[in-house]
């Protein structure tokens, strides 16, 4: 019997944790601040939870992978990681990674005091 290893990945999950877990953490580098600050304006700012998955749709998600008996490598669930998906086959990965950092508005250099 075989190890089936399975990625669920949800991308924005409307958990209400965000706000703890990038707001409020004690231990963020400050040379990532901006760039956690930036992430969450963009997941937040502009009202693009609604396109995040609910904690019941990624949990119907896993447990059809633990029910499956040949689960796929990755589960992308809800808009976003299939986005992601679309755009990196269309794009050349250089174009496809300034898109996305873009999308969350991060900074491509650090702070000049680093």
């Amino acid at each position: 019997m075989g190890i089936n290893v399975s990625l669920i990945s949800p991308a924005g999950v409307a958990s209400g944790t965000t706000n703890i877990s990038v707001q409020h953490s004690k231990n963020r580098h400050p040379i990532f601040e901006k760039a956690s600050n930036a992430a969450f304006e963009a997941s937040h700012g502009r009202g693009d939870l609604k396109m995040a998955s609910s904690m019941e749709t990624v949990a119907k998600t896993i447990e059809k992978v633990i029910e499956s008996k040949q689960p796929k490598f990755i589960y992308r669930v809800g808009f976003i990681p299939r986005l992601m998906q679309f755009m990196n086959t269309i794009l050349s990965q250089k174009r496809f990674e300034k898109f996305y950092m873009k999308a969350l508005k991060a900074p491509t250099k650090a702070p000049s005091n680093y």
